[in-house]
């Protein structure tokens, strides 16, 4: 175990990256909703410590990650760069610039000495996981606290793609092992098996997972201009769905102008443009007054100050009607 430490010099997989280029189609429904999944976090680590009362320039922040994941792309890395989520944890711990600093400097003999490797053999996988399930839950924390509440069912739409990538995922990595060892060779658990899958939809729940992470970004986008009646926002999300539902990146499995008759990815795509027509004909509704206007309860409130701005509108809704009453007399 220990021969695999020693010092290894950085590699720069520039050629072999552009001669592998045809394959990264395959991983395209996976890596551009993870990409702009990445991008979209850097935003919200921007507004928590917003939050926390520290104010950091939005494009400076998406510019340095994305600078960073380009000198690490060329490394040879896969991962992307982001802001540390939880910066209003860590400043109630204490942590200042000191904090990142001390990270990369760590980070610097686990990833050029093979100590990396090392603490991989000896700790188990399984061991991590609860490390990734309390960052998601500060993530989930994080998101809440600058949510409004009336935008909570949104939230919890936009889970529901990822819950079905997991269940999808696990079906098939589960299932698919055990089916293995009960058959021929050479015969598949997929075309035999889900093909006859009758208590629930199987399609349904591929489509439904199909690049979660960025169907999650949309259809939690098309929920909460729906509940703040923002039509015209609505049908330009709803528009970007079916653009996207279209070439598989969103409620497909597979990658491609998604046109046939067995695709799915036209019929999300059609779906998706009666939605946008649907929210013309709201807004041309709304325009005549039929129907409530669109909400004007501001978005960018934490819960406690979403809370105290409600406490506010009615002690004025209140003295208005005082003042009302009082004419009236």
């Amino acid at each position: 175990m220990l021969f695999i430490i020693k010092g290894y010099a950085p590699v720069f997989p520039i050629k072999e990256m552009f001669e592998q280029i045809d394959s990264i189609r395959l991983y395209l429904s996976t890596t551009v909703p993870t990409a702009i999944a990445i991008a979209i976090g850097t935003i919200q680590c921007v507004e928590t410590a917003k939050r926390a009362g520290d104010f950091y320039p939005t494009r400076e922040s998406m510019f340095v990650d994305g600078i960073g994941t380009l000198i690490a792309t060329f490394c040879g890395s896969i991962l992307s760069m982001t802001a540390y989520i939880g910066q209003p944890a860590m400043k109630k711990m204490g942590a200042r610039q000191a904090y990142s600093i001390i990270h990369g400097l760590t980070y610097v003999p686990l990833c050029f000495f093979g100590f990396s490797g090392v603490l991989m053999s000896i700790i188990a996988v399984v061991a991590i996981n609860p490390i990734v399930i309390f960052i998601g839950l500060i993530i989930c924390s994080d998101t809440l606290a600058i949510t409004p509440q009336r935008h909570y069912p949104a939230f919890l739409l936009g889970t529901m793609s990822v819950v079905a990538d997991w269940a999808q995922g696990t079906i098939v990595n589960g299932v698919s092992n055990a089916y293995a060892n009960f058959t021929i060779a050479n015969v598949h658990f997929s075309p035999n098996v889900t093909s006859a899958i009758s208590g629930f939809s199987y399609r349904g729940l591929i489509n439904f997972a199909g690049g979660s992470l960025l169907q999650s970004v949309f259809l939690t986008a098309i929920m909460m201009y729906m509940i703040d009646r923002k039509f015209l926002r609505a049908a330009v999300w709803s528009t970007l769905a079916a653009f996207f539902s279209l070439f598989g990146l969103i409620n497909a499995n597979s990658v491609g102008v998604l046109v046939k008759k067995t695709d799915d990815g036209w019929r999300f795509a059609v779906a998706y443009l009666m939605l946008v027509i649907f929210f013309i004909l709201l807004e041309i509704v709304q325009r005549k007054r039929w129907i409530r206007e669109q909400e004007t309860e501001p978005d960018d409130l934490s819960s406690i100050e979403w809370a105290e701005w409600k406490r506010q509108q009615a002690l004025e809704e209140s003295n208005i009607n005082g003042t009302s009453n009082d004419i009236v007399v």
